[in-house]
């Protein structure tokens, strides 16, 4: 929010990589339709698009028709690790490092310690939540996907 002399993807790179010198992490239960989390994390990126920010595959498996969210979650213990994975979010590769987690799921309840900002596509609309849920509302929002 505070770099207001970058624009576009140009500002969400460099806002990336001061997130990595930063070192973020945090302690979390993530509980979900199938399954539950509970450990530490680097990040978590949920959503019903594969793209986020215009750049960023950070969900590569998820199909805005399918009635589900999808989620990523990862923990990378070192700013070495976390570089790594950053150019390989531009093409959705970085799910196939064993660092990372991609489920589906209709709602996605987490608990972190200490509290987590929350952005939605890249906007931070929140500095410190310590209780995130996310739900499926269907047919709520009419979505236009093209034919198959």
């Amino acid at each position: 929010m505070r770099m207001v002399r970058l624009q576009g993807v140009i500002r969400y790179l460099v806002a990336a990589l001061r997130a990595i010198n930063d070192q973020p992490r945090w302690n979390m239960h993530l509980v979900w339709d199938a399954g539950e989390y509970h450990g530490p994390v680097s990040l978590v990126s949920v959503g019903n698009c594969p793209l986020t920010g215009g750049l960023f595959r950070m969900a590569p498996a998820a199909d805005p028709a399918d009635g589900r969210l999808t989620f990523v979650l990862g923990y990378a213990p070192t700013r070495r690790k976390m570089l790594s994975l950053l150019p390989r979010t531009i093409n959705g590769s970085f799910v196939r490092d064993p660092a990372i987690q991609q489920h589906h799921t209709t709602r996605l309840q987490i608990s972190c310690e200490p509290a987590t900002p929350i952005q939605l596509d890249g906007e931070i609309r929140s500095q410190a939540l310590f209780e995130v849920v996310y739900q499926v509302l269907p047919a709520r929002l009419d979505v236009i996907v093209p034919a198959a």
